[in-house]
């Protein structure tokens, strides 16, 4: 099978996995366009939806926290990014709020010719889901899956 080399990458941003130095260097090798994307995780409202925490004014402060650690999570995300990519490539940083196969399913449709994710996905309660056959169902792109644990 022959495949073309990328000219437009999209990178599922997470934490901490090394799936950005693996996107980094892709993006380097064929001199293609990269987009990191950070989806702010906004199912918790559902997912702490019936438990404990339903009733009490915790339940809020709870998501209000969670918010807050997200966003940071986001900028520590792009910030490192950026130091790994240095002046070699250009990045476009993109936030999206909502869930998070959702976000990159729609973000995909967008005309990229590969998709770089963790495996397992270390995005938000995707830790807990497990939703990566959702991601990669109909995929309108390739998709190179990379070990969080490398």
């Amino acid at each position: 099978m022959v495949t073309t080399a990328p000219q437009r990458i999209l990178l599922l941003l997470d934490e901490d996995s090394p799936v950005a130095a693996e996107a980094v260097r892709i993006a380097q090798e064929n001199s293609a366009q990269l987009t990191a994307l950070f989806v702010l995780d906004a199912t918790w409202n559902d997912y702490v939806g019936h438990d404990w925490l339903s009733g009490s004014g915790s339940r809020a402060d709870f998501i209000d926290y969670v918010q807050q650690e997200e966003e940071k999570s986001a900028e520590r995300a792009f910030s490192r990014l950026r130091k790994l990519a240095g002046e070699a490539i250009e990045i476009q940083c993109i936030t999206k709020v909502g869930n998070v196969v959702d976000q990159t399913r729609q973000e995909m449709e967008k005309g990229y010719d590969l998709l770089v994710a963790s495996n397992p996905l270390r995005r938000g309660l995707e830790r807990i889901r497990g939703n990566l056959a959702a991601l990669c169902e109909k995929a309108p792109c390739r998709i190179l899956l990379v070990p969080a644990d490398i």
